[in-house]
């Protein structure tokens, strides 16, 4: 590598994100390290006492990613055998590892719909082909988050400044562990 390329390489790695992102904090007065995931009492034993502290409520929550086929996004008319049918609203349907774990039609939870077919209906536990063929083609497929459960904690952020001269380090504990050092 030529010298101007490996000194622009070196420039953009210090600079990047993951560069300053801590695994684990130098105690200067008691010249130990913390790790992620210490606890609030180990940090005070090894660290003393932050030179400020802030404590405020914090909701944990858990999430999964979620495939999402959602049918009939606009309310339509379709011809289907010589009729017409208006269908208004939507039908969502959740998979998780191709089988559904949800339906929402027009916005309520059901375990079973005929919105596709009336003979044949959707339910929860078929799998991706089965709504495939039962409801054709998704107006739009998309991932999204779900909430599994929220937990109500606390966020706890201590600052520690050695000295004037360098920057004060941040360490951010919810529900009692180290989860961020900045």
């Amino acid at each position: 590598m030529t010298k101007p390329i490996a000194t622009l390489a070196l420039i953009c790695l210090a600079l990047s994100p993951a560069a300053h992102a801590a695994t684990q904090y130098f105690c200067p007065s008691s010249n130990q390290y913390i790790n992620l995931g210490a606890s609030i009492a180990e940090a005070r034993a090894k660290c003393g006492p932050p030179h400020t502290a802030t404590t405020s409520p914090y909701t944990l929550k858990k999430t999964r990613l979620v495939d999402q086929w959602v049918y009939n996004y606009q309310p339509n008319t379709i011809l289907r055998f010589g009729t017409i049918h208006t269908r208004k609203g939507a039908l969502v349907v959740n998979f998780i590892n191709n089988k559904v774990i949800e339906i929402l039609v027009n916005g309520h939870s059901v375990a079973s719909t005929n919105f596709c077919s009336n003979n044949l209906p959707v339910k929860v536990g078929d799998n991706n082909l089965t709504i495939r063929q039962l409801c054709d083609q998704p107006t739009i497929i998309q991932k999204t988050k779900q909430t599994i459960s929220q937990q109500k904690t606390q966020k706890v952020v201590w600052t520690y400044q050695a000295n004037d001269y360098i920057p004060a380090n941040t360490l951010t504990f919810i529900s009692g562990k180290l989860v961020s050092i900045q």
